[in-house]
């Protein structure tokens, strides 16, 4: 009995132990950034036990995040007892979604009691935020009743759609009655949340009048609610609807596909459009849809699926169906992907060369076509092919080099540094050092690297490698490769950002300046204050002969210049350019990176950012990195990424696939 009782008693004590270290590490990161200290929260709210919420009570005093403050509300709204609590939080008036979690409290502990305190706080505020988080408790009751109703109508266009967007799902008469007067509204955003609301109901009308608006051009703010609408419905006719409005904008409704592909395939006749009408349809812009679909159908049915797209008629689908089925290593599109190494754009056969690598691996065949192609191709193509080449070691490349690091295009002169460390060989080290005595900023380091990774021995500069290796030449034999890459490092004089050194002299700084910038951080001071004083420093210790540009962006994207500009004869004016930034608006990353992209004497980006992106015309981080990436097969840009507050994936991504370095701040 006593050891029975032991065993339930151990977990519970387990689980308080593993509260209190939780505490500590929540207590160590109180003046750490939001984007430490949110993980913590979520881990305490994700416990069901009275210890957790105690805990969560003491944290809410004092807490400044609106976010975290939630999280914590949440947890607590089981606990009873908090009447004067959570009536505090609801007269902050600070920000609407914890406020709306207090109110919640009185509906669901004090009933009718609790309905009429929100009804009366609401009557004798005048804050619109408290008069907005009463409705959106008031309208969860089973019935909202026409009190409800009343005082949603009094409300602004945008309080109105933040009550009806939290109700989504609940059901009563009021409800419908407020969705079908905002499905008529003049306020975009309004009628397409009303307008899903409705169609999610069942309701016929609105369906109709989806269809309607679907057809023409609609506000931005209108077309994903009327794509996720279609969605509720997709019949054969909803699922073409769809389609076109994917063609007309890719970029805002790719997420969105993403976000309903679940529900969508969750039904039997959506899978069978998918591989049967969907996938023969006599319009491009449907199969499109098909494919997108196909690619998140179950592991069991996605290769049959894909295989049906690979003789497309329309070659993007028929590239992007191949690309798919080789990632997923199915030989049937190995020789569809040969075939599209012989025409198209530059940036879709490397794509198509790496996707054919990932199947042929070791290949001999394949080997001499990476050689040969390395040698006579196009240079994006020649350039994929050396990078792939070089990865598998082949020595037959090597005999390339003089050309390479000579090539009036620097692109392939990087690839060829690149390719002399990858395949490794003695005979590499002078060619190396003499193409670091014509080489300056990044390409100058990356030969300094090279040479390091070759030799384990490190030098400054070409003259002493030079008098190094008269010294060491005969006889010399590499040693194996280190297990990490040997990377320049800074001295006490070398510039850097955030720690990253900085050796290009032709880079473009990329900075969010959107306005969750404005933040405080653990020192009390803001994001964006300690990223201006950041990049004023970098520019301060860069060579006066170096060439930048700065681009801030939020809602909209601010360059210095068209072009990069010397940093010697325009540092004044570049740190007066800097000081201006001041945290607005929305993320728009994507228009920030064109930018960054546009200016083809660059050739390194720094990239800091807090967010992800919010705004431009791709926000969906997995088609941004794709499009931006596949852009990179041509520019060969090196991104360096700072992410703010947060463990940006994205900003990540975009490091690690161009040879940057990637930190988080």
């Amino acid at each position: 009995m006593i050891l029975y009782a032991l065993a339930l008693l151990l977990p519970v004590l387990a689980q308080g132990g593993d509260l209190d270290g939780l505490l500590e590490r929540i207590a160590a990161a109180k003046d750490k950034d939001l984007g430490v200290r949110e993980p913590l929260i979520r881990e305490l709210c994700a416990r069901d036990d009275d210890a957790s919420r105690r805990a969560a009570l003491r944290l809410l005093d004092g807490e400044p995040q609106a976010r975290v403050r939630t999280l914590l509300l949440e947890h607590l709204l089981p606990m009873p007892g908090l009447e004067q609590r959570m009536l505090a939080e609801l007269e902050r008036g600070e920000d609407v979604e914890p406020m709306a979690v207090a109110a919640r409290w009185f509906v669901e502990h004090r009933g009718a009691e609790g309905a009429q305190l929100l009804v009366a706080l609401h009557d004798e505020k005048i804050e619109v935020r408290i008069r907005t988080a009463c409705l959106m408790a008031l309208g969860r009751r089973p019935d909202p009743g026409k009190a409800f109703a009343e005082r949603w109508r009094r409300l602004g266009n945008s309080s109105r759609l933040t009550v009806l967007a939290s109700l989504r799902g609940l059901l009563a008469p009021v409800l419908t009655e407020v969705r079908k007067e905002a499905a008529a509204s003049p306020h975009a955003g309004l009628q397409g949340e009303a307008l899903v609301q409705l169609v999610r109901e069942g309701d016929g009308d609105a369906l109709a009048t989806v269809r309607r608006l679907a057809r023409g051009k609609s506000e931005p703010e209108l077309v994903a609610p009327l794509f996720e609408a279609l969605a509720a419905q997709a019949t054969t006719r909803d699922l073409e609807l769809m389609a076109r409005m994917l063609a007309r904008e890719p970029g805002r409704l790719a997420p969105v596909l993403r976000g309903l592909a679940p529900e969508l395939l969750a039904r039997e006749d959506v899978r069978a459009w998918v591989t049967g009408k969907g996938a023969g349809h006599a319009r491009a812009e449907v199969r499109t849809l098909a494919l997108s679909l196909a690619t998140r159908l179950p592991a069991d049915r996605v290769n049959a699926a894909l295989a049906g797209f690979i003789d497309d008629e329309r070659r993007e689908i028929r590239r992007r169906a191949l690309v798919l089925l080789a990632g997923l290593g199915d030989a049937r599109a190995a020789e569809g992907l040969e075939r599209e190494l012989d025409k198209g754009a530059d940036e879709d056969r490397a794509e198509a060369l790496e996707a054919l690598a990932s199947l042929r691996g070791d290949d001999a065949d394949f080997g001499k076509l990476l050689v040969r192609l390395g040698a006579e191709a196009s240079p994006a193509l020649r350039m994929t092919a050396l990078e792939l080449a070089a990865d598998r070691g082949l020595r037959g490349v090597l005999p390339l080099l003089p050309a390479l690091l000579q090539d009036r295009d620097w692109r392939l002169r990087a690839t060829g540094i690149r390719v002399a460390m990858k395949v490794r060989d003695a005979s590499s080290i002078p060619l190396l050092i003499q193409a670091m005595k014509r080489e300056d900023g990044r390409l100058e380091a990356d030969c300094r690297d090279a040479l390091a990774s070759l030799t384990r021995f490190y030098k400054n500069t070409a003259e002493e490698w030079e008098r190094w290796w008269k010294e060491h030449a005969e006889g010399f034999e590499l040693p194996p490769p280190a297990e990490e890459p040997v990377r320049s490092s800074a001295d006490a004089t070398q510039a850097e950002f955030y720690g990253i050194p900085i050796f290009s002299k032709r880079i473009t700084f990329v900075l969010d300046t959107s306005g969750s910038m404005g933040e405080r951080v653990g020192t009390g001071t803001t994001r964006i204050r300690v990223a201006r004083e950041a990049l004023k420093a970098a520019l301060r210790r860069i060579p006066p002969d170096a060439r930048v540009n700065v681009v801030f962006f939020d809602t909209v994207v601010r360059a210095y210049a068209k072009r990069l500009v010397e940093v010697g004869r325009e540092l004044d004016q570049l740190v007066a350019f800097v000081d201006k930034a001041e945290p607005l608006g929305a993320t728009n990353l994507w228009e920030a990176l064109l930018a960054g992209f546009d200016d083809q004497a660059v050739d390194t980006l720094f990239v800091l950012s807090d967010g992800e992106p919010s705004a431009g015309e791709i926000t969906d981080p997995e088609l941004l990195g794709d499009e931006i990436l596949r852009r990179n097969r041509l520019r060969r840009l090196r991104i360096h990424t700072v992410s703010v507050g947060l463990d940006s994936a994205l900003l990540r991504r975009l490091a690690e696939a161009s040879g940057g370095r990637a930190v988080r701040y």
